[in-house]
């Protein structure tokens, strides 16, 4: 998730541009999800259209879980 840790990683790094290739490697959606992506699962599973989901597992991680 590109958090203002991550953005700090990749700036150790040497920048996005030395991170970005690691990502789009480990990483099936080829990019950083977003915290307003995270908010928006967050936001679903709080509402009233999400009162039939009981007992499971929202993988917010841009298919990485997927690919192990």
């Amino acid at each position: 998730v590109e958090t203002d840790m991550n953005v700090k990683l990749a700036e150790s790094m040497g920048g996005m541009d030395k991170l970005y290739p690691v990502i789009k490697q480990q990483q099936p959606l080829g990019r950083m999800a977003t915290t307003r992506e995270v908010g928006y699962a967050v936001l679903f599973l709080a509402s009233d259209e999400a009162s039939a989901v009981t007992g499971s597992c929202l993988y917010v991680d841009g298919a990485s879980s997927a690919s192990i």
